[in-house]
């Protein structure tokens, strides 16, 4: 059949291994392909729209697009990405939709554009509709007046075409349960849409958001979730208390501006006909269950760690003491752990209490750090008592057998101001937990994998997070991790452009990457142009060791390996009578012509001044990238009686002689017709002979009638 192209361009990084790309289509999956390593990869597709997913083994890289095929044409992929081409899903969709929306709340909701054109502005509309009967129940807030309005806003997308942003509306008030259409439009055209559900026939409780808590600096996000799933969303008033009005339950408060998380993880209890004090919860004094806990345990403790865990407790009396009791022993009773003396820096019997004492909020936060004695793959518990009475016991793995890699924490950062806790999470959980030696370096033991690395200090300070990937068997370095510098990519070419600017052979882009803090991990290979075509470009991208990367592109490649096209017209056998013109034609498409050859004629001349025979006319034409077309064509010159008494009566003017002679050249030719030669040759003696007359008289110059006799000589062969 007749098929289309889509180009995978390696400048768009899918390159750290094999992956699969898998276009469907109806939701069936219809073909998978390799795409190769700093190589881009063309996949011949039947014209069609397809679904396009890019993943390695193990993890989605990209989902979702679709992309239509054309045939006999090429899409790249880079540009579909980048908005351009007619990306057809390019635009916004909700992210983070409530499920339901309660009476009297104001609702947000959390548009997300993506593949959009950088830096362009669109017009966009959001609307709530009742799904019964189309009608309009919200209004939107707009920023810039605050106040509530229904007409449309431009957003614009920033350098890399997206648009992340809060939007809030303020639904009427409902009877009774009805459903609610969400959609949202850009540049008039619908994007997206969500069903929600609006409730008015429940007992609610209260949460009062206090402005004394400081959420005062413009709109932010209150997001309540039930499990892990989003309930609702309401704005914060600038400046002044928020109601937020919901069923009984139990939920998890996170308070948000459009992009930075300003509160999380808070569990709020409501009550029906009850108001809850954020204040009280945050605060100390409201919560419903005051006392100690642990937090950040991790799943499981690796062979050599030191374990650290985060003493949290709320709600108890203000400035008061308790003693503290804090171990670790495998389940069954035995205690494998010494706990870390601060005032000693040496570990002891984890069984030794110690004196904690709350704030003025009834609060107390610490990290308290314990060293395993023993190691086995089993499962073990972490113990706090206070005041001789146990409070919690959490559940974790101690596991020996597996491969490792390390993650070292040099000295050098400067995490040396006391002890911290660097916290390890794998996909949002938190993994394990570790224990910063004061001035010197610290080595971690962990799995191999994927790691975010957070460090903490007591106060609960969050003094770095970034990613580190952890390989069996080799130690990685957070410094290595912490370089957020870019590195350096430069580039040349080869063959060099001639003085106009042209190659006529491939040209080979060749890039040298250096970062002087992580090192270089990857460096695009050389590319090969050997495509004709004006002002081509080839992009290289170096990648360091922590991620960063840069990307330098080399444009003005002309390459134009064709010769231009040459053609002579006029060549052909001629005779003395006529006049020879011979040109030709030159023509090059893609570099263009030094110089055209066929401006004038290449021959314009009476033939009878050519000699007698075969002629070679040659021409050369050169293109502005070195090409050069050479093209030869032959032509010849003949006498017949014919065009030999043609030619005397151009020369001969006098009607006398001009009529004897070529009587006698009439004569010469019937004696041929009939093959007697003798006759022939006899009356063009007589023309030759006459011809001295007529040039004695002076009707003919010496040098036609030299030319009239040696035309008629050659009749004779």
């Amino acid at each position: 059949g007749t098929y289309g192209t889509l180009k995978v361009e390696s400048a768009l990084g899918y390159s750290d291994g094999l992956h699969a790309a898998l276009f469907t289509k109806d939701g069936g999956l219809d073909t998978a392909v390799q795409i190769l390593k700093n190589t881009d990869t063309n996949v011949t597709l039947p014209p069609g729209t397809y679904s396009l997913e890019i993943q390695n083994d193990t993890t989605v890289k990209r989902t979702g697009l679709s992309i239509t095929i054309t045939a006999g044409q090429t899409l790249s992929l880079a540009q579909v990405l980048s908005g351009g081409a007619g990306n057809p899903n390019a635009g916004f969709s909700f992210s983070s939709v409530p499920a339901n929306a309660y009476p009297g709340n104001r609702l947000a909701i959390y548009l997300d554009g993506q593949d959009l054109a950088a830096n362009t502005g669109y017009a966009t509309e959001v609307d709530l509709l009742e799904t019964s009967s189309g009608q309009s129940i919200a209004r939107r807030y707009d920023r810039s007046a605050q106040s509530f309005a229904g007409t449309a806003q431009t957003l614009t997308a920033n350098a890399s075409g997206e648009v992340h942003r809060w939007e809030f509306w303020d639904l009427d008030a409902a009877s009774s349960l009805r459903e609610i259409g969400a959609r949202v439009r850009m540049n008039g055209t619908e994007m997206d849409s969500q069903q929600l559900t609006q409730l008015a026939d429940s007992t609610y409780g209260y949460l009062t958001v206090e402005s004394a808590l400081g959420y005062s600096d413009g709109l932010h996000a209150a997001l309540f979730g039930t499990g892990a799933v989003l309930d609702t969303a309401v704005w914060l008033a600038n400046g002044a208390n928020t109601t937020v009005t919901l069923p009984p339950g139990t939920y998890t408060l996170e308070i948000k501006n459009d992009t930075t998380s300003k509160r999380s993880n808070v569990t709020v209890t409501i009550t029906a006909g009850q108001t809850v004090s954020l204040n009280q919860i945050i605060n100390g004094g409201g919560q419903p269950q005051p006392g100690w806990a642990l937090s950040q345990v991790p799943a499981h403790a690796y062979e050599g760690n030191r374990l650290a865990l985060l003493l949290d407790a709320n709600g108890l009396a203000a400035n008061s003491a308790s003693s503290v009791q804090g171990y670790v022993y495998v389940t069954g009773g035995q205690q494998i752990s010494k706990r870390y003396n601060r005032s000693t820096q040496t570990f002891i019997d984890g069984l030794t209490a110690q004196s904690m004492t709350t704030d003025a909020q009834g609060s107390i936060h610490r990290w308290e750090f314990w060293e395993l004695t023993s190691a086995g793959d089993r499962e073990i518990n972490a113990r706090l008592k206070v005041n001789g009475s146990t409070k919690v016991t959490e559940t974790l793995r101690q596991v020996k057998s597996g491969s490792f890699g390390s993650l070292l924490i040099p000295a050098s950062l400067g995490y040396s101001d006391g002890l911290h806790a660097a916290l390890f999470t794998v996909g949002g959980s938190l993994d394990t937990t570790a224990w910063i030696a004061a001035g010197a370096d610290t080595s971690v033991k962990l799995p191999a994998g994927t790691y975010l690395v957070a460090i903490w200090n007591d106060a609960g300070a969050q003094l770095t997070e970034v990613s580190v990937t952890i390989t069996a068997g080799q130690t990685t370095s957070l410094l290595t991790a912490l370089d957020a510098t870019p590195p350096t990519i430069t580039a040349t070419r080869a063959p060099a452009a001639n003085e106009y600017g042209w190659t006529n052979t491939a040209v080979t882009v060749t890039f040298s990457c250096n970062d002087g803090e992580s090192g270089i991990a990857t460096c695009t290979d050389p590319v090969t142009v050997t495509a004709e075509g004006q002002d081509q470009s080839v992009t290289g991208t170096a990648t360091d060791n922590a991620g960063n990367t840069a990307s330098l592109t080399v444009t003005g490649i002309n390459i134009d390996r064709s010769a231009p096209t040459l053609g002579i017209e006029g060549a052909r056998a001629y005779t003395v009578d006529e006049l020879v013109q011979i040109t030709c034609t030159a023509t090059d498409m893609l570099s263009g012509l030094v110089a055209d050859p066929c401006g004038a004629p290449l021959l314009a001349a009476p033939a009878a001044t050519l000699a007698l025979g075969q002629h070679v006319v040659t021409v050369t034409v050169v293109d502005r990238a070195g090409n050069v077309r050479e093209v030869s064509a032959t032509f010849s010159i003949g006498v017949t009686y014919e065009s030999l008494t043609n030619l005397t009566k151009q020369f001969v003017t006098k009607p006398g002689p001009a009529t004897s002679l070529t009587g006698k050249l009439d004569a010469a030719a019937k004696a041929a017709a009939k093959g007697t030669l003798v006759a022939r040759d006899a009356h063009l003696n007589g023309f030759v002979q006459e011809l001295k007359g007529v040039q004695q008289s002076g009707a003919i110059t010496a040098e036609q009638a030299e030319l009239l006799k040696t035309l008629a000589e050659a009749l004779k062969q």
